[in-house]
């Protein structure tokens, strides 16, 4: 905790919107000048890539290092924020299939709506609004 604030919740707002900047900059630009191909592209690439590497390489690294082998999670709204991105992605395509492949202001609307729902009740989960499920944890 930091601030009383959950370092889950830290990382699903603060560090999270920090990190996108650039892309949310870049798919600006590539989409200002027609390439919606590549504001896609971006946006599938960047996150392919953060979870692959940016996760994958400091677990890596975390779990060569510890005796057991292993690492222990401790947040109860991993499951929660995995499976809504898996939801996510399916809504996701399903508008964009609907909408004829095409981008407009309804899909960018309803991905704030997601983005924001999502960050809502990540929060509500760690903050333990829907019973105890996420007590404060020591660190070994």
């Amino acid at each position: 905790y930091t601030l009383s604030i959950p370092d889950s919740v830290s990382g699903l707002t603060i560090l999270a919107v920090g990190a996108s900047v650039p892309d949310l900059i870049s798919s600006v630009l590539v989409a200002k000048s027609g390439q919606g191909n590549m504001a896609i592209s971006n946006l599938v690439g960047s996150n392919n890539f953060d979870i692959s590497i940016c996760l994958g390489v400091p677990w890596l690294g975390k779990t060569l290092m510890s005796e057991n082998g292993y690492l222990r999670l401790y947040s109860s709204v991993l499951s929660f924020a995995v499976a809504t991105l898996l939801i996510s992605l399916v809504i996701f395509f399903m508008i964009f299939q609907l909408s004829g492949w095409k981008l407009n202001r309804m899909v960018g609307v309803i991905c704030l709506l997601i983005y924001a729902l999502f960050i809502l009740f990540a929060c509500l989960f760690e903050f333990n609004v829907f019973g105890y499920m996420n007590p404060p944890t020591c660190y070994p």
